[in-house]
Parts: C-alpha cells; sequence; structure tokens
C-alpha cells in the first residue's frame, strides 16, 4: 500500500516492542518449535489493544526466519535477525537454537523494509485512505482481497516466508471476505495469513474454521499506562493516568482520548451522567452540536468510549456491591459510576450498553444524524437509571 501525507507514526508496523500479550506471543513461539505453525491466525481482541503490532511482530519473525543470501553474492554480515550478534560459524554444523519469543534485531533488513512498507513478502490489506475526505474508507473492497491469492502464489524474493496482514478481516464487504476464503482454502507453503478481528463474531463460519484462533486480552491500567509514557511522553502523568482509566484496557483508544482533547470531553459527559435520572437539556444539547460536526470524528470516537468505558464500570460496581460511599477519593469518574451502580440493577446498565452500541452500529452503517444519536443515547441512560428508581 502507498504511503499518504498522512501521520502514521505511530502505526503498528513501526512498533518494535509489545506490552503484555506474552501467553500469546508463548503459544505461537511453541507452534513455532513444534513445526506446526499453522498457515492462518485469527487474532481477536477489542481495538486497540495491540493486535496489529502483535501481527506485524510475528510476520517480521517469520519474514526473518526466511532470510536467504542473494544466490552469487556475498552475505553481508548484519545483526542476527532474531537472536543478537552473530556467533562465530562453528566447527561442525549445529542445531538452531529454538527461540523464546518474537523478536527481531531492530537493526536488521526486515525490520527497516517492514517499517517501510518495502518488504516484498509482506502484504497490508487495510481500509483505504480517502485523501479527499481525509479519513480512512468504510470497509476494505473485493479487489484488494483478490490480490492476496495473487501475492501468495508468488515466489518469495528470499526463498523463505510470505505473509499478508489483513487489518481488520471483519471490515471487508461479503465480496472481499469470499474472495479472502479462496486464498484460505489453497494456501501455498511457507504462506501465513495474520486476520486481525475487532468482532469475530461478524466473519463468516468458513473463514474462522480455518484459522487458529488467538485471542488477545485487554491491557491493565499500569501496562497501558507503560504504553502512553512510550508513545505520548510529553503528556503529563496525571492525563496519562486518566487516560488508561477510561480507555478500558486499550492503549489505542487511551492515545486517541490524549490526542483529541477526550480527557475535556470526559469531563463533561461524566458530568452529565452525574445527574442521571435527571438530564441537563441544554449541556445535552451542546454536547450534542459539538460531536455533529463534521471536524469532530476523534471526539465521536472519544464519547463511544466514554460512555462504554462508564456502563462497564457502574455494571461491575453494581455487582461488587459498592455504592456512592466507594467514591470518594478515587475521581469524577468513579464517582459517576458509583452513583450509577446504585441506581440500577447491573443487567439494566448492560442491556443499556448493548442498545447503545446498537445504536452507534446504526450511525456507522447508515450515516444518521449523529446529533440525534447522541440525544438518544443519553435518553437511554436516563430512562434506564429513572426506571429502576421508581
Amino acid at each position: 500500500m502507498a504511503e499518504t501525507d498522512r501521520d502514521d507514526t505511530d502505526h503498528p508496523r513501526r512498533t518494535l516492542g509489545l506490552v503484555g500479550h506474552g501467553q500469546a506471543e508463548a503459544a505461537v513461539v511453541d507452534a513455532w518449535n513444534r513445526g506446526r505453525m499453522p498457515h492462518a491466525w485469527l487474532i481477536c481482541g477489542p481495538a486497540g489493544i495491540g493486535k496489529a503490532t502483535f501481527a506485524y511482530r510475528l510476520a517480521r519473525f517469520l519474514l526473518a526466519a526466511g532470510e536467504r543470501p542473494v544466490a552469487g553474492q556475498a552475505a553481508v554480515p548484519e545483526p542476527s535477525l532474531l537472536f543478537g550478534a552473530p556467533e562465530p560459524a562453528p566447527e561442525k554444523p549445529a542445531a538452531a537454537a529454538s527461540p523464546r519469543s518474537l523478536d527481531v534485531h531492530p537493526g536488521s533488513r526486515v525490520t527497516a523494509l517492514v517499517a517501510a512498507r518495502g518488504h516484498p513478502d509482506c502484504l497490508a490489506v487495510e481500509r483505504p485512505w480517502d485523501e479527499k475526505k481525509k479519513r480512512f474508507k468504510g470497509e476494505i473492497s473485493v479487489d484488494q482481497s483478490r490480490g492476496i491469492g495473487t501475492f501468495l502464489h508468488r515466489t518469495a524474493s528470499g526463498g523463505g516466508w510470505r505473509v499478508v496482514i489483513v487489518d481488520a478481516v471483519d471490515e471487508m464487504n461479503r465480496n472481499a471476505a469470499n474472495a479472502l476464503l479462496k486464498a484460505l482454502e489453497e494456501p501455498p507453503a511457507r504462506a501465513a495469513l495474520l486476520l486481525v478481528a475487532h468482532a469475530p463474531g461478524r466473519l463468516l463460519p468458513t473463514i474462522k474454521s480455518r484459522c487458529r484462533r488467538l485471542a488477545l486480552s485487554p491491557l491493565r491500567g499500569s501496562e497501558v499506562e507503560a504504553v502512553l509514557a512510550a508513545k505520548r511522553p510529553d503528556a503529563s502523568p496525571a492525563d496519562r493516568a486518566a487516560a488508561a482509566a477510561a480507555s478500558g484496557g486499550s492503549p489505542g483508544s487511551a492515545i486517541a482520548l490524549l490526542d483529541s482533547d477526550g480527557l475535556a470531553l470526559r469531563v463533561s459527559i461524566l458530568a452529565l451522567l452525574a445527574r442521571l435520572p435527571r438530564l441537563d437539556g441544554i449541556a445535552a444539547q451542546a454536547l450534542a452540536d459539538g460531536l455533529a460536526r463534521n471536524d469532530a470524528e476523534d471526539a465521536w470516537d472519544s464519547y463511544r468510549l466514554v460512555l462504554a468505558d462508564a456502563l462497564r464500570e457502574a455494571a461491575r460496581t453494581a455487582v461488587a456491591g459498592a455504592g456512592p460511599a466507594a467514591a470518594p477519593g478515587k475521581g469524577e469518574a468513579a464517582a459517576a459510576c458509583a452513583r450509577l451502580a446504585a441506581l440500577a440493577q447491573p443487567a439494566r446498565w448492560l442491556a443499556a450498553a448493548a442498545r447503545i452500541e446498537r445504536l452507534f452500529a446504526q450511525a456507522d452503517g447508515l450515516n444518521l444524524d449523529k446529533k440525534l444519536v447522541v440525544m438518544e443515547t443519553l435518553a437511554v441512560l436516563r430512562d434506564t437509571a429513572d426506571g429502576s428508581a421508581a
């Protein structure tokens, strides 16, 4: 895929380290060491937790493992692609050590080529960038998907692996998914499809059945803060902690909160939630007007994130039996969520969360008026809180 002039400094192909997901990495390394590397991995989990970063980490590992000197040319010494500085050649052939991680040397040729989108044996399939609208298009097209089969059946440049990363497979339209299925049904040797999925339940059963599933979990708050410290070192520790707390274990969501003034928006939303079941109509209208602007896409995403986090925390608090008394000293978010927890049973908050998520999905799929969607979501919260108090 060609580069655009958008800032993609945080793109997963440029991120070498991986915070968390140790069990998932151990599972992949074990499959490799036992000679049972599947041709397709379905890497699942919530958005923003590092699934694509994991996919690129695995891609570098496979590409580095398959590197071979070009015939007729002397090998150029460089840092070992997998295990540090090269050791002197032994007098007798020795078995290669079994890797213990997916680490690839940061100074290797593979690392540089993947970061620059220039590795001939690595194909990334993602939603294309719409230069006119300055946003990603809504789906992966069938033309993009058809190129996967052609790519996989080419001879690898170094005689090693060919790797396809689809980010995300649940963003393919039906025709694109059917084209992908053909590639999954007839995989060539030493080829790997790494399919990132935010919502694997939306996928064709025939796609899921041809992949080994690898479930990644949200990160702990301290892990999210560690990612933010590396990615957003200029943000204050307090802002990083607040973003991590509201992220639901997703570093990507936490970064979005920091980059889009989402923390200030979070304060406004929490102020509305703190007054439920009474809904401040003027404040609600002002919030809806702001989120409906054409240039407020990042704020819209932050609104969804904050609501989802608040409802999840309210349900969790209600299950634990904690009420408003548990809130002091834990910040505005904890106070608002504890108050919500006291107003309704966990099942009601979970039902409200599901209804609101459906509204957001309809807004995406049908291009609904965002102002009306915001007002409707707030009405759902009001009715949930008021109905339980009656």
